[in-house]
């Protein structure tokens, strides 16, 4: 985890790459994904935006960080909130560099508890 001074990103890895982290609790029955806004998108503050949507019980449905480049490219722009965003859909590992991570995330979820 990033230090809290840390701006535009949540954590880092042993390569030194840089992760925005957004997470949604999945509900059944609602179609809307949306994830947090990203600000700032033009500063290049991350490497990677880490995608972590939880289902209705708290389990990690899916895990998966996108590129940057990639995020610039697909995220709309969301005037009212100064920041930019995408949906959390079935679509996201056909993201180009896009990796699946759900069965690490959950070996490191079950290892805390």
């Amino acid at each position: 985890m990033a230090d809290n001074n840390a701006k535009g990103y949540d954590a880092t890895d042993a390569g030194g790459d840089r992760y925005q982290i957004k997470a949604r609790r999945l509900s059944p029955g609602k179609n809307s994904k949306p994830l947090g806004v990203v600000h700032d998108l033009d500063a290049g503050q991350f490497d990677h935006l880490a995608v972590v949507l939880f289902d209705h019980e708290y389990g990690i449905a899916l895990a998966c960080p996108i590129p940057y480049e990639e995020f610039c490219r697909i995220a709309r722009p969301t005037p009212g909130l100064n920041g930019h965003r995408i949906s959390a859909g079935p679509g996201l590992l056909s993201i180009t560099g896009a990796v699946d991570f759900t069965g690490a995330a959950r070996t490191a979820l079950a290892a805390l508890e």
